[in-house]
This record gives structure tokens, C-alpha cells and sequence, in this order.
């Protein structure tokens, strides 16, 4: 997994191709997280957000993350494409330094029914005391289901 790739979770993937869960993306409240540690060993295991240490709020980054807004599912070519605003958190004093990880999960209101849907890589540390962090996502959607 190279930095900048979004990932999902193989757990989202079981769950979903199980029926254990219907991922809505039209109706579903979807949040991204910040993570200062993910391993690859725990990503197979995880399933829903209370698996995940998030980093610690403060400054314009609350518990939980940020909601993913304008989020639409539309159709190109034949299949599928999933869409979203980007997510920014701007810099801010008191704001995580450690960011490294961002999370994409449905937010149920509950951390153990919130189910985890994809991972992305930042490459290294980012500080939100000393600059903006933008999840930007890419052109041709978030995710296409093919």
C-alpha cells in the first residue's frame, strides 16, 4: 500500500459480500478520521471504529473527524462512482501534530456499529498547528465499484 492510495478495509469487503452490511452511499453519514497509527497487521481485523485510536481532538479537529459532505453516487461508462467534497481541517493552534492516517466510515452514532470503509496513507506525519490538511479526493471519484 503506497501512500496516497485509498485502501478498503478487507472487513468492510467481507462484511458487505456477507450481507452483513448494505453500504448506502446516498443515505449513509460519512466521516473521515485521523489516525497517528495504523498497522497492517491490525487492518485486517478491523471492522468498525472503536477498533481505531483516532488522534487526539482539539484546535478545528473534533472527536471523530469531519463529515464528508455533497457525497453522490453516479454512473460512468457501466459502473458505479462513488463522489464527495474534499475534507479540509485548517491550522490551527491546538490542533492534532501527528496526523498519518486518514479513515473513511459510515458514522452510526455508535463507534461500535460504525463500520470502517477505507484507509489512505499521508505519506508522513501531518501538523495542524502548522498548516491546513486537505483529504483530496480523486477527480475520477472516491471509489468506483466495478
Amino acid at each position: 500500500m503506497a501512500a496516497g492510495d485509498l485502501n478498503t478495509f478487507p472487513m468492510f469487503r467481507q462484511l458487505w459480500m456477507t450481507g452483513s452490511i448494505a453500504p448506502d452511499f446516498n443515505s449513509w453519514t460519512v466521516y473521515c478520521a485521523l489516525l497517528s497509527t495504523l498497522t497492517a497487521a491490525g487492518i485486517a481485523a478491523m471492522d468498525f471504529f472503536d477498533d481505531l485510536t483516532e488522534c487526539a481532538a482539539g484546535g478545528v479537529y473534533a472527536a471523530g473527524g469531519a463529515s464528508v459532505s455533497a457525497q453522490t453516487i453516479s454512473v460512468s461508462a457501466t459502473y458505479p462512482i462513488w463522489m464527495a467534497a474534499n475534507v479540509t481541517w485548517a491550522a490551527q493552534a491546538s490542533s492534532p501534530t501527528n496526523a498519518r492516517w486518514a479513515v473513511l466510515y459510515r458514522n452510526s452514532g455508535t463507534t461500535s456499529t460504525s463500520p470502517l470503509i477505507a484507509y489512505l496513507d499521508l505519506g508522513s506525519d501531518r501538523n495542524l498547528v502548522t498548516g491546513d490538511l486537505t483529504i483530496a479526493w480523486n477527480s475520477g471519484g472516491i471509489m468506483r465499484f466495478l
